[in-house]
C-alpha cells in the first residue's frame, strides 16, 4: 500500500481571486463608511447656514415692516420728518445705528452670519432700501485643523 505524502497547502488561483476581492471590498467599505460620515457633516453644516440666513432675513423682514408701519402712521397723522425718525427709532432694535435720516441694522443669528440693511427715510416719508447684504465672518482656523474635523 503506498502512502501518498501530503505536504503544504496548495493556494489555487481561485483562492487567491477570493483574497484579493475580499480585500478590496473592506477598503471600499472604510472608503464609503468615512465619505459618508464626511457628507454627514458638510449637510449639517449646511442645514445650520440656511437656517441661520433664513432667521435672519425673517429679523429683517419684521424690522422693515415695523418701520413701514409706523411710518405710514406718521404719514397718515401728517408728522414731519423728524416725527418719522423718531417713531423709526423706537422700533429700531438696540445695534441700531440711526445718522440723519438712514437706519443701519445688523441682524445675526450666530458669529458667523450676518445681515446687514440700511434704510433711508425720504422726505415723503417713504423709504428706500439702500442696503440688503448678507455677510459671513469666518473663524479662525487653528494650525493642524483639517476641513473635516472626524468625530464629534
Amino acid at each position: 500500500m503506498a502512502y501518498r505524502e501530503t505536504g503544504s497547502v496548495r493556494i489555487g488561483p481561485l483562492s487567491l481571486f477570493v483574497l484579493v476581492v475580499t480585500l478590496c471590498m473592506a477598503v471600499l467599505a472604510v472608503l464609503s463608511f468615512t465619505t459618508a460620515r464626511a457628507s454627514s457633516y458638510e449637510a449639517n453644516n449646511q442645514r445650520d447656514y440656511t437656517s441661520g440666513a433664513y432667521a435672519n432675513e425673517v429679523a429683517a423682514q419684521e424690522f422693515v415692516a415695523l418701520v413701514d408701519e409706523q411710518l405710514a402712521g406718521v404719514k397718515e397723522a401728517g408728522g414731519t420728518k423728524e416725527a418719522a425718525m423718531e417713531a423709526v427709532r423706537s422700533v429700531s432694535p438696540d445695534v441700531a445705528i440711526i445718522e440723519e435720516s438712514q437706519v443701519s441694522v445688523a441682524f445675526s443669528s450666530d458669529q458667523i452670519r450676518r445681515l446687514t440693511v440700511c434704510l433711508q427715510v425720504n422726505d415723503d416719508l417713504s423709504y428706500t432700501v439702500t442696503k440688503w447684504k448678507t455677510s459671513v465672518s469666518w473663524p479662525q482656523v487653528e494650525d493642524g485643523q483639517g476641513y473635516w474635523p472626524g468625530k464629534k
